[in-house]
């Protein structure tokens, strides 16, 4: 029995497995060797029946030869390598990534974690990542995680089954089948340069008395001389290594690895298009020259270039039009690009004015549109940018349509009733291009009155009124209540509109009822510039009407000295430059 736990160095502690250095030489006997530090060189178990307990312990540069007996070698939590020999073996390699080398032709299914005959034995292995073969005939299959299986010399048949393994063939005539996930085939222990054509089902020469069937490869690692390398319809990962390399990518988004910084290389396009460059390094010896086409991504040590792009195309918007009135929050369209390299894309959007946002690919109102007081058509921006900066940006236009107004209560006209059995009546009203007169009921009406010089009569109730292009008046006959009668100009124009007020409405205002009660629709009285102010309050006593810029609140107080509350009649838009000049009594 031996325990370690500091450190064992085999005497020259070079690399292995070519010297043979033992750190631990066992006996001939049954050996138990517990290994809870580190050993430098080879731990070789000889004959007997022997166990290497290494769980917390490590074994660098070297290996773990278990012999002819029937052996049991439990790894640490590092990388080790372990040597079967003959006999029935139970073999695992704990954490890391372990590997299992054999002497003879082997059969091995890492999917088993049972006994199998692996040629060597009924051999047990559990934990185990990577196998590497013997000069004979290996059969190695991988499980599900990411395996590397080293078929060396030999006609060897190697499947990578789940994972994205590495698959070296080796000299011989091998079958090499990745499976799933996403797989390399490696010949970067060959002096030679091989030819490998992905695209091909069935065997191929690769090099010299060396014919490979590859299936289910994704990526090549060429050898040490010039490779040809090709892929295939996918997207492949071809590495030429040592040597002037023709890499081909073919279909697909395809990269070619070289093993230095980007500053080392130089990359010129060649003619033929935007997909042929050759990459030369510049350190001598290493990766040589290379040629290629179809290909987009370099990939170096220290960052990935980009050698083709091209900007996405077909920047489009779903829909054009929208309808006044649709409510914020309403997807109104869709925008799509396309783009050629298959690059995922963002979209972004530029509107001066506020109204759109794009959520993702939608095109989203943050207002509600209004053909009559706003622009019937919105000029956008939208540019498309892929994965790697290249842009594209088109203007779009987004009209407008006017959307023809009905009576909410049924039926039309420019005039409303007083009523009807069921309650109030709530009117939309539209005008003409003509001069119109729109009368509302005494529900909470909309009237609009388009390009004439119009009259609206909002009459009772909470009511919105438009007046549109040209010169309009806007008339107040009803009683005031800031709860059932406050009324809304969305677009009143201090240049072109005017404000009528029924005189009757201030009869028990009797000093102001006395200078305005001449007045009428045919011969409007004028507004004496005594009765209106400015702000948020009356300032003397005959201050009767008050316009607040800062809330666009137009009030009546009748005692005109803001003792008592003054009464709201209609909300104008805010910081008009509203005078005495602007209202009328009729």
């Amino acid at each position: 029995m031996l325990t370690n736990t500091g450190i064992i160095e085999s005497r020259l502690a070079v690399d292995f497995p070519g010297n043979q250095d033992y750190a631990i030489y066992a006996s001939l006997g049954d050996d138990v060797i517990t290994n809870s530090g580190t050993i430098k060189g080879i731990v070789d178990l000889t004959k007997g029946n022997d166990t290497y307990h290494g769980e917390l312990g490590s074994v660098l540069f070297g290996y773990i030869s278990l012999g002819d007996g029937q052996d049991s070698a439990y790894g640490g939590a590092g990388t080790e390598v372990f040597y079967g020999g003959l006999g029935d073996d139970l073999i695992d390699g704990g954490g890391g990534l372990d590997t299992v080398a054999f002497d003879h032709a082997a059969t091995v299914d890492l999917r088993l974690t049972t006994a199998q005959n692996t040629g060597e034995g009924m051999d047990t292995l559990i934990h185990i990542e990577n196998l590497t073969g013997s000069a004979g005939k290996d059969t190695f299959i991988g499980d599900d995680g990411a395996n590397r299986l080293e078929g060396r010399h030999g006609d060897d048949t190697l499947t990578g089954n789940g994972g994205n393994d590495v698959l070296l063939p080796g000299a011989g005539n091998n079958v090499v089948d990745g499976g799933a996930g996403i797989d390399t085939v490696s010949y970067e222990d060959r002096t030679y340069g091989v030819i490998i054509d992905l695209s091909l089902a069935g065997p191929q020469a690769v090099g010299p008395n060396h014919t490979d069937t590859l299936q289910n490869i994704e990526n090549v690692i060429g050898g040490e001389a010039g490779d040809l390398l090709k892929g295939d319809a996918g997207n492949n990962v071809l590495t030429g290594g040592k040597g002037d390399d023709t890499l081909d990518g073919r279909g697909g988004v395809n990269t070619a690895v070289f093993s230095g910084k980007a500053a080392d290389y130089s990359i010129q396009s060649l003619e033929g298009g935007g997909l042929f460059f050759k990459v030369q390094d510049k350190v001598s010896g290493r990766d040589g020259t290379d040629t290629l086409s179809n290909i987009r991504f370099a990939q170096f040590a220290d960052k990935t270039v980009v050698l083709s792009n091209t900007a996405p195309a077909s920047l489009t918007l779903s829909a054009s039009a929208v309808a006044e009135n649709t409510p914020a929050g309403t997807t109104v369209a869709t925008v799509s690009a396309t783009d050629a390299d298959g690059d995922a894309i963002t979209y972004a959007l530029t509107d001066p004015t506020g109204t759109f946002k794009l959520d993702g690919t939608k095109l989203v109102l943050l207002k509600a549109p209004d053909y009559e007081t706003g622009p019937h058509a919105y000029e956008l921006t939208l540019t498309a940018t892929d994965a790697y900066g290249l842009a594209r940006s088109e203007t779009v236009t987004v009209t407008v349509t006017d959307v023809a107004d009905t009576p909410a209560g049924g039926g039309g006209g420019s005039s409303g009733g007083a009523g009807n059995p069921s309650g109030p009546v709530a009117l939309s009203l539209r005008g003409t291009a003509r001069v119109d007169r729109l009368t509302g009921a005494d529900g909470h009406d909309v009237l609009k009155g388009l390009s004439g010089h119009d009259r609206l009569y909002g009459g009772a109730g909470k009511d919105v009124l438009y007046g549109g292009a040209g010169q309009d008046i806007f008339v107040f006959d009803a009683k005031f209540n800031k709860k059932t009668n406050l009324d809304k100009i969305a677009d009143f124009n201090v240049k072109d509109d005017t404000l009528w007020l029924e005189n009757s409405l201030f009869k028990a205002n009797k000093s102001l009822y006395a200078a305005i009660k001449k007045g009428s629709e045919a011969k409007p009285a004028k507004m004496a510039s005594k009765f209106f102010t400015v702000g948020d309050k009356a300032k003397d006593a005959n201050d009767f009407f008050i316009y607040d810029k800062k809330t666009g609140v137009l009030s009546y107080d009748a005692d005109g000295s803001g003792s008592k509350a003054a009464v709201e009649i209609a909300t104008l838009k805010k910081g008009l430059k509203l005078t005495e000049k602007d209202f009328f009594f009729v």
